[in-house]
């Protein structure tokens, strides 16, 4: 596998985890638990650990980015 079809699945899996940390924030509100913190990603084909992310909360708008990836 090349590394740019790496790079686009890493990309990917990264915005379906924040879209998913996003859409869980309300709920997470609600109970008074927040999605901020450092999240490992696992691969979804081989559950392997894939990377890092980390969610900030500010004025009640949540970021992610991509803070590590795995050795493999």
């Amino acid at each position: 596998m090349n590394i740019r079809l790496q790079k686009s699945r890493l990309a990917y899996a990264a915005a379906v985890f924040i879209a998913a940390a996003a859409f869980a924030a309300p709920a997470a509100r609600a109970a008074d638990t927040s999605p901020a913190g450092k999240w490992r990603i696992y691969h979804p084909v081989t559950s392997e650990p894939y990377m890092i992310v980390e969610i900030e909360e500010s004025n009640g708008e949540l970021t992610g980015h991509i803070v590590g990836l795995a050795d493999g």
